[in-house]
C-alpha cells in the first residue's frame, strides 16, 4: 500500500497552492520549497517534503478543514465492491487509498 505522495504529485501544485498546503500542515521541506525567493531547495527537500504528507497527515489536514458543524462526528467508512466511501470523500475502485486522499487535499486547496 502506498503510503505517501510522490515528487511528481507535489510538482502538479502551483506556489501559491504549495503555501496553502504548508499552512494546512507546517512541513519544513515544504517551507523551501513554496518560497524559492527565500530559500533555496534541493531534490532532497522534495523528497523530504513528500515523506511528511503521508496517509495519516493528509487524514489529519481534511479533518482539520471539516466544517466546524462536522468536528466531533466519527466518520462513517463504507467497503462496498473495493470502494471506501466517507463523508465528502470517495475512494474509486482501484485506486490507492493515499492518491485518493491526496484528490481531496487538492480539492480543498
Amino acid at each position: 500500500m502506498k503510503q505517501y505522495i510522490t515528487i511528481e504529485q507535489l510538482k502538479e501544485l502551483t506556489e501559491e497552492e504549495l503555501i496553502i498546503l504548508n499552512s494546512l500542515h507546517f512541513n519544513p521541506y515544504l517551507q523551501r520549497i513554496a518560497h524559492p525567493e527565500f530559500h533555496t531547495h534541493t531534490k532532497q527537500d522534495w523528497v523530504e517534503a513528500t515523506c511528511k504528507i503521508n496517509i495519516g497527515t493528509m487524514i489529519e489536514m481534511i479533518e482539520s478543514y471539516t466544517p466546524q458543524i462536522e468536528k466531533g462526528r466519527d466518520w462513517t467508512v463504507e467497503i462496498i465492491k473495493g470502494c471506501i466511501s466517507a463523508p465528502q470523500f470517495i475512494r474509486k475502485q482501484n485506486t490507492e487509498l493515499c492518491d485518493s486522499l491526496w484528490e481531496r487535499i487538492k480539492n480543498i486547496i
